[in-house]
This record gives structure tokens, sequence and C-alpha cells, in this order.
């Protein structure tokens, strides 16, 4: 091709795929190069310092003045398209006066607009309100979690003004769906579809009352019945002993010392696995006995503290020791605790050697832990309901009865735990029941004591 091609002060050239790609390669770094085009009149091959090509349009505002109009890279559309845009928009310009870069802005306004005003944006100035973000951090995690993987996808780019309760109900039908497998497989998609259309609900409401919405679209009742099925007797003493020696055997071989004696923990303490996971040094008084859970780490969202027996001291203290960590169960990266599913990933393979060997059924879960020991406190070991309901950390009583009771009740706590860690240091060894709750109040724990009968911790 000859030099005329290049010289964009005295030529112009074919807008052709040959010309352009002629242009861009005789281009000079650091250099910004304009090259006008034969026609259509006023579009022009502009290449930055950079390097990249671009096909643009120099046109007359309609109330005077110049304007420049970037039709697209050079890159990514053909000259022909760009002769065949640049035609449009003069036309455009010509016929009704629109002038091409304010129909772009306004454009990318309203495009931003309809972003801003979508259940997407709302959800997450929503999770952002100071309010909400004042909320115990698992609350925070699982609503956004919950956000993230079912409501999002289904209807969150869809715009406020256009949701209806039928929408909001097939989003919920579309998340029950989904849900697969459980142990409680008939009611897993019922639980999670429920949890959504809370939060969804919660959203609508908070929106209204920030004058951001008008209507809520999630106001009907539960679609799906979430009661959980009461497990009856899934584990019993044998069982339970089953279970509890067959970690100290794994422990022992090396099997993942710090899950097994996670575990063992939410057999001892009755706390949620979470809670027991999650656990930091800073947590414990170790001179007063007591393990504290923050706010910010309790279903309940309020302090909670949990008086140590010598075995769970002895337990934690072991944890500590394994790691060096300022958790007692740390993750592979040091960074964070273990998570949850970690110990249900540990009990899963735990329960199905068991189950292999004929000595426990298959659906048993880590959770009944918690069934088991608060069912075992009230039937068998005297202690009285309200007790054990704070052991196991229930949410206190919301009625009229529950402000005025005001009681401490921290030392009947502590003789139920020293009372529920003497039955499952029966259950383990197999002997009879011999250990009964007392009304009184109990010697202070002899520090330094040695379990042993869990036969994981020693010191």
């Amino acid at each position: 091709m000859s030099e005329s091609v290049f010289n964009a002060a005295s030529f112009k050239i074919k807008a052709t795929r040959r010309a352009v790609d002629a242009a861009i390669a005789a281009h000079m770094p650091g250099r910004r190069e304009r090259y006008w085009f034969s026609e259509p009149s006023g579009m022009y091959l502009q290449i930055t310092p950079a390097g990249t090509a671009s096909y643009c349009l120099r046109y007359v505002k309609p109330g005077g003045g110049k304007g420049d109009y970037t039709i697209g890279q050079a890159a990514k559309i053909t000259p022909e398209m760009a002769k065949e845009a640049a035609t449009a928009k003069v036309a455009a310009l010509t016929l009704h006066g629109v002038d091409p870069c304010e129909a772009r802005r306004r454009t990318r306004r309203d495009v931003q607009e309809r972003k801003q005003k979508t259940f997407r944006a709302l959800a997450d100035a929503f999770m952002a309100a100071p309010e909400n973000c004042k909320l115990a951090t698992r609350t925070v995690k699982e609503r956004q979690w919950q956000l993230d993987k079912y409501i999002l996808p289904r209807m969150g780019d869809r715009p406020l003004d256009t949701l209806r309760r039928g929408d909001v109900k097939d989003c919920l039908r579309a998340i029950h769906a989904s849900v697969q497998g459980g142990t409680d497989a008939e009611k897993t998609g019922n639980r999670t579809a429920t949890f959504a259309h809370g939060i969804i609900k919660r959203v609508f409401t908070w929106a209204i009352e920030e004058e951001r919405c008008e209507t809520n679209p999630a106001l009907f009742k539960k679609m799906f019945d979430d009661t959980p099925t009461k497990r009856i007797g899934a584990l019993n003493d044998d069982r339970a002993g089953v279970i509890l020696r067959a970690l100290s055997e794994e422990a022992a071989k090396g099997w993942g010392n710090a899950t097994a004696i996670a575990i063992q923990l939410c057999f001892l303490t009755l706390q949620r696995p979470n809670e027991v996971v999650s656990a930091h040094r800073d947590d414990f008084d170790w001179k007063a006995r007591i393990w504290r859970i923050p706010e910010s780490r309790t279903k309940t969202n309020t302090l909670y503290e949990i008086p140590l027996t010598d075995d769970a001291a002895a337990l934690f203290r072991e944890a500590f020791a394994l790691t060096n960590s300022p958790w007692a169960f740390p993750a592979k990266d040091g960074k964070r605790n273990l998570q949850p599913n970690a110990l249900s990933h540990r009990f899963d393979k735990t329960r199905r050697r068991l189950v292999k060997a004929g000595v426990l059924p298959k659906d048993v879960q880590l959770y009944d832990a918690r069934r088991f020991g608060r069912t075992r406190l009230v039937q068998a070991l005297g202690v009285p309901e309200h007790i054990a309901e704070r052991v196991i950390n229930h949410s206190p009583d919301r009625r009229m009865a529950g402000r005025y009771d005001v009681a401490d009740y921290s030392a009947e706590i502590r003789r139920a735990h020293e009372t529920w860690a003497l039955e499952l240091r029966r259950i383990v060894s197999g002997a009879s029941l011999v250990v009964g709750y007392s009304t009184q109040p109990s010697l202070p724990p002899h520090v330094g004591a040695v379990p042993d009968a869990l036969g994981i911790a020693a010191e």
C-alpha cells in the first residue's frame, strides 16, 4: 500500500479492513493519531498512544459546537459495522436532533438507575444497614450465604416495581426444588425455602420503614412445613458410648486428634458444633473455670458463659496444646477457626465405620448429642427443665415471666454440667446409673484433675 494511506494530515483513507490494519501497523507508540475516512462524512479512526484503535464520529451538536462519539474499538467491530452505525447516528441527529453522546449518557444513567432499583441493590443496602451489622456474626453470615446461594441468583436482578407475590413464591418453589439430600430429606428443602422466605420478608419490611418501597410482596403464610421431625431414641447409652470410645481409639491412632476432641466436647458441653470449633483462647477464664462465648458467635445473640468441668477443661487444654494457636481448633491456614462442617465430615466417617461394624444405626447425627444430653438431664438426672434449657443455651423465655425472672442460675448450671460430665463417664464405662443432680451447692471442682474416662484427654 502507498504511503498516502498513513498520512492523516493530507489524505483520507478508505473504510476497509486492509486500510485500517495498515494504519494500526504503522502506528508509532506514544503518539495519538487520527485517520479520517473518505466516507461516511465525519467518521475517523483514532489510535491512542498505547495503540488502541477505535472508530469515532465527529458531528455538529443540535445547539452548535462539535462533538466526538466513539462507535467502538477496531478489534471488536468491522469497518462495515462502524460505517452502518455512523450513518444511523447521523440520520437520527439530522432528522430528530438526537445527540449521540447525550443519548449514550442517558442510556447509561437508565441502566444504573435500574440496577439501583433491583432486589439485589435493596438486599445489599439491607445487609449494610447499621442495625443489621450489629447482629451476631453468625446471623449475618447465614443471611448473606442464603442471599448469595439461593435468593439473588433467582430474583436479584428483578426491578422492585415488577416484583409481585407470585414472583416471590416462584422463587421459593425453585429454592425448595433445588435442595436435595440431608438426613431429614423430606424437611431439608422445606427449611431452606422457609428461611429464605424470612430473609426476603425482612428485606422488604426494612425497605418500607426506610421508604425505599411501599409494599412487601413476601407477606404471606409460609409455604412449606419446616417443623423438625422429633428424633426419639436416636442416641442411647450404648450408642453414645460406642461413638465416644471409637473417637478415643481413632485419636490414639492419630486419626484427626483435633476433630475427635471437638466432637467429644460437643457431647461433654452440649454446645453447638459451630460454637465449639470457634473457641478462642481469649474466651477462657481458666482460674474461674468458665468458657465465655461472645454474643457475635452465639445463636441467641447474647454472651453465654459455660462452666468448665474437669473433663472439659482438660480437653480444651489439650486442643490448644496440639496446635499452639489462638483457636482451639484452627483451620489449615491458621488464620481462622475450623468450619463446623469439618466436624460433620469427621463424625460421618466414624459413623460409617461403626455402621459397617454393625454397632451403630446409620441415622445417628452429631446434633443428637445435644438432644440426648438435654433429655437425660431432665428425665434421668433430675435437672429442672429451665436449667437444662440454659445448659444448652436455648433462647430465654420471651414471655412476661421470663422478663421478670432475674435470678442468677450460674451455680445450678455448673452443677448440671458436673452431673452430666459424671453421667457421660458412666456411659463410656458402661456402669449403672448412680449419679443424680443435687439441689445443694456443690464444692468447687478440683483444679488439675485429669479426666480419663473419656479416653482422650491427658495432661
